[in-house]
């Protein structure tokens, strides 16, 4: 008596196909892989908001570029020709958002500066630093409870104040942070912007353009797929 196993035992299995190597050349050849998403801007300010339009022209250019690669029709050369098109939109919205997120910056630390060393007279200034060389360690107590202390130590070198170079910067931490705190924290985020707006630009051009680089020295053969 024959058995369904038997049966199944016996039966001729369906031949597998075997991969097409010319076919799996050309799909490697086209293969690009989507943006990461790992890359965030936080916060709500200029410096913020102006990151995140470049990083999303950059990021929705790579998308567009991947998406195109998926199009068998398309010869290399030519997908080559139109990505860089959309990466040079990309790239040059970064540079746009860096250059504001630096003028940014840079009128944060001016504003910081006016907040944390406003004008005093040479002999008052001379004088705050002379109490602060008599005990050092009231320093920060000092800085924080009277702007004109942190005026008075941060014009001038720490050995006049009787500070080891860094105290002299935990003076200045501590003196930003006292009487300059919104700005300071503007500061921190437009850095990270700058940050990630940097490691997006770096990424998009060791992934993109050496890929859209092979593609432009492709010969018409390369990339090709039947169907």
């Amino acid at each position: 008596m024959t058995t369904i196993d038997d049966v199944l035992r016996n039966r001729p299995r369906a031949r597998q196909p075997y991969p097409d190597p010319a076919r799996q050349a050309a799909m490697r050849a086209r293969r690009l892989d989507p943006p990461p998403i790992d890359f965030n801007v936080r916060g709500e300010s200029m410096a913020a908001m102006s990151a995140r339009h470049g990083l999303e022209t950059l990021l929705g250019a790579w998308r567009q570029i991947s998406e195109l690669a998926c199009n068998p029709h398309t010869p290399l050369r030519e997908l080559g020709e139109r990505g860089w098109n959309a990466m040079q939109r990309g790239l040059a919205a970064t540079d746009r958002a860096r250059n504001t997120v630096e003028a940014n910056i840079k009128a944060l630390d001016k504003t910081i500066a006016e907040k944390t060393m406003p004008p005093i007279s040479d002999a008052m200034a001379g004088e705050l630093r002379s109490l602060v060389r008599q005990d050092p360690s009231r320093a920060f107590d000092l800085v924080r409870e009277d702007v004109r202390f942190s005026s008075a130590l941060l014009r001038a070198p720490a050995a006049l104040s009787g500070l080891r170079p860094d105290q002299h910067d935990k003076v200045r931490e501590m003196a930003e942070l006292t009487h300059a705190p919104r700005e300071v924290a503007l500061r921190g985020e437009a850095t990270a912007a700058r940050e990630v707006l940097d490691k997006a630009g770096e990424r998009a051009m060791g992934v993109v353009a050496a890929k859209l680089s092979e593609w432009q020295e492709a010969t018409p053969d390369m990339g090709a797929l039947d169907g």
